[in-house]
């Protein structure tokens, strides 16, 4: 069987990323797991910004978007969800090492045939672009995927005795 590992930044961005894909090769078997680094505990809700009247606050919205998350990944076929609890909108904040190894770790866990994420430039060509996505997306890649991906990769195709497959 085949395993494919989605490793994020926020709630919502496995539907409005690739969630086709995801869903496409969930349908067609393929173990599917993500990592979301944020509850989304910072973000809006409608267009009600934190601090706003009406906004339920970060604990409340923490909850709202763990609970979207889990039926998004329910829906689009999602078999195996982790979130890691990093704060959001400071994932640049966040020690290097630490989020690198727990990334790292839940690679080796899904033992993944692939790994999806976005680039470095975070969801530069999608019309719903914010620029926060683009930090988180940034901070994300370059911490925890980029080269240490590629070397994380490398250990668990020796482990494995498999041929890795990597591009970027």
């Amino acid at each position: 069987s085949s395993d494919l590992l989605a490793v994020l930044a926020h709630p919502d961005d496995e539907s409005l990323g690739f969630g086709g894909t995801l869903a496409t090769y969930a349908s067609r078997g393929v173990h599917v797991a993500q990592v979301t680094a944020t509850r989304g505990e910072r973000g809006r809700l409608g267009a009600l910004r934190p601090g706003e009247p009406g906004h339920p606050g970060t604990a409340a919205l923490a909850a709202i978007r763990t609970e979207e998350l889990e039926r998004a990944a329910a829906t689009l076929g999602i078999a195996d969800l982790t979130v890691l609890d990093y704060p959001d909108g400071a994932l640049d904040t966040v020690a290097a090492p630490g989020a690198i190894a727990r990334i790292r770790d839940e690679i080796r866990r899904v033992r993944p045939d692939v790994v999806v994420t976005f680039g470095p430039d975070g969801a530069s060509d999608c019309a719903w672009r914010q620029s926060d996505h683009d930090g988180h997306a940034l901070s994300l890649h370059q911490r925890s995927c980029g080269a240490h991906l590629k070397t994380v990769c490398a250990e668990l195709c020796r482990e494995t005795q498999r041929t890795p497959l990597l591009r970027g």
